[in-house]
């Protein structure tokens, strides 16, 4: 009798599929990742409790440090006369990126006020 289970069946739908993690508040103080694993269904998994109001203050820290960054690198003259032009495009792209993620820290934690 062979009680062996062949786990390749699953590498190909499973390498296929989308894979999408969302965080969902259910209470005030419980939090879950849905994690939607297309075919197999779905997972929910809860979050560990952290302060959220604390790692939502690290990220704009985060983010607020690196929009810094660029901008100083984009406001050196001498870096923006010498510097290749696709890095100082990705610069500029970096700069918007890291407003828009200050931006939407900022609006998380408004909500949580």
């Amino acid at each position: 009798m062979d009680n062996s289970f062949d786990f390749n069946q699953f590498l190909i739908p499973l390498a296929k599929s989308k894979i999408n993690f969302d965080l969902l508040e259910t209470k005030k103080e419980e939090l879950f990742y849905i994690i939607d694993l297309k075919p197999f269904g779905i997972l929910k998994t809860p979050k560990q409790k952290t302060d959220l109001k604390k790692e939502l203050q690290e990220r704009l820290n985060y983010f607020q440090a690196e929009y810094e960054r660029a901008q100083a690198l984009l406001n050196n003259e001498s870096f923006v006369k010498k510097a290749p032009v696709d890095l100082v495009e990705k610069e500029k792209k970096k700069l918007n990126y890291f407003a828009e993620q200050k931006k939407k820290v900022l609006e998380q934690l408004e909500r949580k006020k």
